[in-house]
This record gives C-alpha cells, sequence and structure tokens, in this order.
C-alpha cells in the first residue's frame, strides 16, 4: 500500500489494488484470535469506544497506560504469538506510544 496518501482515502474503494490488499492482508489477520492496540488518547479512543459500544471483547485489548508495572500486569500473561499488535499515533513520534512499543518490542526477541 505504499504510495496512498491521507488525501485518497475518500477514493479507497476506486484503487483496485490497494483495496484487494487491504482485503487479502485482512484476511490474513484471520490467523490471531486476539487483537492488541497501542494507543494514547484520540488514538485508542476509537477502538475503545467501538468495543465498549458493542459489548466489550476479549479478543481485543487496548493499552493506553504508560506506566511500565501496568503495561507489564497486563500483557505479562498474554500468549503473544496469538496476537496481532496495531500501534496508533497520528504523528508516529508520540512518546508515550513509543514507550509502549519499547516495553513490548523485546517480548517477541
Amino acid at each position: 500500500m505504499k504510495g496512498v496518501l491521507a488525501s485518497d482515502f475518500y477514493r479507497f474503494t476506486e484503487m483496485g489494488s490497494v483495496w484487494s490488499q487491504s482485503q487479502e492482508h485482512g484476511e490474513s489477520l484471520r490467523q490471531f484470535p486476539c487483537l492488541g492496540i497501542l494507543g494514547i488518547g484520540g488514538s485508542s479512543l476509537g477502538p475503545k469506544v467501538i468495543t465498549d459500544f458493542f459489548g466489550g471483547s476479549d479478543k481485543i485489548l487496548i493499552l493506553e497506560n504508560v506506566d511500565p508495572i501496568s503495561f507489564e500486569r497486563k500483557t505479562k500473561a498474554l500468549n503473544l504469538s496469538a496476537m496481532h499488535w496495531l500501534v496508533i499515533s497520528k504523528s508516529g513520534r508520540t512518546l508515550e506510544t513509543l514507550a509502549q512499543l519499547s516495553l513490548l518490542v523485546p517480548r517477541y526477541q
């Protein structure tokens, strides 16, 4: 999906190859029984509202706290091979989200 700009969002369904690549990628994610979301503030608010509206889910874990003790407690018992992670940061440089990611990445090494 290289080369897709935010301004292309409204034409997304018209972009055949990008649309099919997205669908294929989405299908490949079905192998993961759980989705973990890292984000702070508005980056985690949307998924949290949707999850709460539909009654919560044991298949979605939203981590929005940067406290390392809390983060450790919530992630310690996870089966990491069953998790797919979505890291959300509008700027790509949000320190809190990068801190979360820095705590998670070593667990996969």
